[in-house]
């Protein structure tokens, strides 16, 4: 028997072990880029909730005293209706929406779960990965 017939079963075993290893980090990849990907849709749909919300001033006091103020409830309606289009638009679901008016500053928070998808396969990963977002505004003078 020569040499290299030894060295071929070797080479075919680390050849393998390799792929398998590739695999892994390419589900794990796929499985990131998704995430990322899902946490910037996020991020758009409360940023476009809290310029929404925050538009809303309250009009009354701006014109009588000139202090731009929010308006609570136009601010929290229109930037659960912001969510509420968005979602539908996407068709995504939401664990959490949180708008809050505090102090004259608008907070909007959402989260949403993120499925494994491939590297549940190769590591079982029984929790779904959360991502939550945040964004705030506050109405200033022009």
């Amino acid at each position: 028997m020569s040499q290299t017939d030894e060295q071929g079963g070797f080479f075919t075993i680390w050849v393998l072990g390799l792929c398998v290893v590739l695999l892994f980090i390419g589900g794990l990849s796929l499985d990131l880029w998704n995430g990322f990907s899902q946490r910037r849709q996020l991020e758009e749909i409360a940023d476009g909730a809290t310029v929404a919300g925050g538009s809303q001033i309250d009009l009354p006091t701006f014109k009588s005293n000139g202090t731009v103020v929010l308006d609570v409830n136009a601010a929290r309606r229109s930037a659960f209706q912001y969510i509420d289009q968005a979602k539908a638009d996407d068709n995504i679901t939401l664990t959490e929406e949180k708008v809050e008016v505090v102090d004259n500053h608008l907070r909007v928070e959402l989260s949403r779960n993120v499925a494994m998808t491939l590297t549940k396969v190769l590591a079982p990963v029984t929790d779904p990965y959360v991502i939550k977002v945040s964004s705030a505004a506050e109405p200033v003078p022009s």
